[in-house]
């Protein structure tokens, strides 16, 4: 003979035992092997104050022409009653690097008095992310986050519930660190880009392929490293060598009246618009731009000459003023 049902408090277990026709039973429940007042039917109710108590049942058979016949049930532990979980906790606000996270509460029956978290990356816990909301740092990229909720209550067993993972969008590259080629949209994020190396063996690439030929190449740029670059999110690829780093540039610039270094210059950011002056002692060459993706179409208007005194104007519309061999020049009004 067995006991059926769910050997927790506040539960009922039973003794079902199919018995022959013209047969009866009485029933007697024991708990911790001394009988229990009144507890003399087929099933029995538990109560918090079963909690930890071993419970038996025992039967007697009896009927016209049966032998009387005494049954035993096994032992069962009664356990403490557990939550029913109505509806399971869920994750709100957008799985991006930088925002929080947080736990939309779950129903239980019957209601918790108090909760604890553990947020998981992967599957795994994050150390420290114990609370009902969570920070998604640079570690989260292009991972799955979930968090695990226990619900508790005095004289209830834990209640654990976890959410269903989302998936936290792959932070791209704001920095290169390096010589290399970077994959548009999948390593790098699209954006404008300074280089920070030295000298005048700065080469790079946008790309619209991977295939090695000149036709994958959309504009290419090869002197100063003091230089700009716009990758496009048309872009495949960008490649870069001997320029250093590149870091996505501030919105925020020096807005100088007087450069003297080679290089690329944002118009009304690094330097101011108008009318500069200057005096080379070398080749010179200077363009203004519409952008900096390094295309001919981003020329505004551009002169080459030798050694002596110039003027350029600047124009206040320009993206950009790119110079090479010039020398020091200074807005001259």
């Amino acid at each position: 003979m067995t006991i059926s049902g769910t050997t927790r408090a506040g539960n009922t277990i039973s003794a079902p035992v199919k018995l022959p026709a013209g047969t009866k039973a009485s029933y007697q429940w024991y708990k911790n092997g001394t009988k229990v007042k009144k507890a003399t039917k087929k099933s029995y109710t538990l109560t918090t104050k079963d909690i930890g108590a071993k419970y038996q049942v025992r039967m007697t058979v009896t009927g016209t022409g049966y032998k009387k016949l005494s049954l035993s049930s096994h032992t069962v532990k009664i356990s403490r009653p557990t939550f029913a979980v109505k509806k399971n906790p869920s994750i709100s606000s957008t799985p991006t690097v930088g925002k929080t996270l947080k736990v939309k509460a779950e129903t239980y029956s019957p209601k918790p008095t108090s909760y604890s978290y553990q947020w998981l990356r992967n599957g795994k816990s994050i150390k420290g992310a114990t609370k009902s909301s969570y920070k998604l740092a640079n570690a989260d990229s292009g991972k799955s986050i979930s968090v695990k909720v226990t619900a508790k209550k005095n004289g209830y067993d834990n209640k654990n519930a976890t959410t269903k993972a989302v998936s936290v969008g792959k932070v791209l590259k704001t920095v290169i660190k390096g010589n290399g080629t970077y994959r548009v949209g999948k390593d790098l994020k699209p954006g404008q880009y300074k280089a920070n190396g030295s000298g005048n063996s700065c080469y790079w690439e946008r790309l619209n392929g991977f295939g090695g030929s000149l036709s994958n190449v959309n504009a290419n740029h090869f002197g100063s490293s003091n230089v700009y670059v716009h990758v496009l999110a048309s872009d495949a690829g960008f490649k870069t060598s001997g320029c250093g780093a590149w870091k996505e540039v501030p919105a925020k610039g020096a807005n100088a009246t007087k450069i003297t270094k080679d290089g690329n210059y944002r118009v009304g950011i690094d330097i101011k618009p108008g009318l500069h002056k200057g005096k080379s002692s070398d080749t010179c060459y200077w363009e203004t731009l519409r952008d900096f993706d390094g295309g001919l179409g981003s020329i505004i208007d551009n002169d080459f000459f030798f050694t002596g005194t110039f003027y350029v104007d600047i124009p206040a519309n320009a993206k950009g003023f790119g110079k090479s061999g010039c020398g020091t020049q200074t807005r001259a009004g």
